[in-house]
């Protein structure tokens, strides 16, 4: 392996090192220091690690994402397979006129009917039959707002806070 290579190498296990042992302890890194400890004379490589780092945690964000969506429609067919098996074994049931059959595995009941409301079209019901919820969410434009148009003002439960980032191409 050129040395290079394994220099580059280095320098990332030891980010990820410092970085993983500050997220096991639940505590902020201080990620300037420890930058400066890892890198002491090779900025370029330094950044060039870094992107390294930040491209590879992002197409690991992506990824779980994906695998995410990809589960969750998975859950969902087997959701509507297991409701049409349950809805075939059902009819089967009242077809043979048996509402319960016991066997090794265990026993399969035609349960009693139940009655359940279903809405339509909620906007048509009349308003005795609608619940009033209020909700309050907070709204950070108008905060925002309030708060650049006077800088003196506070409101109670909200700041300002100014972030500086950085893109990576």
């Amino acid at each position: 392996m050129q040395k290079w290579l394994f220099d580059i190498s280095a320098r990332i296990n030891a980010l990820v090192d410092v970085l993983d042992e500050a997220d096991d302890k639940s505590i902020e890194p201080d990620i300037k220091n420890a930058l400066a400890g890892i890198y002491e004379s090779d900025v370029p490589a330094a950044i060039e690690d870094g992107i390294a780092y930040i491209k590879n945690q992002e197409a690991q964000v992506d990824a779980i994402s994906a695998e995410i969506k990809r589960l969750q429609d998975l859950k969902k067919s087997r959701e509507n397979r297991l409701a049409r098996v349950r809805k075939g074994y059902t009819d089967f049931l009242i077809a043979v006129e048996k509402k319960k059959i016991e066997t090794p595995k265990g026993t399969m009941t035609v349960a009693a009917p139940t009655i359940s409301t279903i809405i339509d079209d909620a906007a048509m019901l009349p308003k005795e039959f609608l619940r009033e919820t209020v909700r309050y969410d907070p709204d950070k434009k108008a905060i925002k707002d309030a708060i650049l148009s006077n800088p003196n003002r506070i409101i109670p439960g909200a700041h300002l806070e100014e972030k500086i980032s950085i893109r990576i191409k």
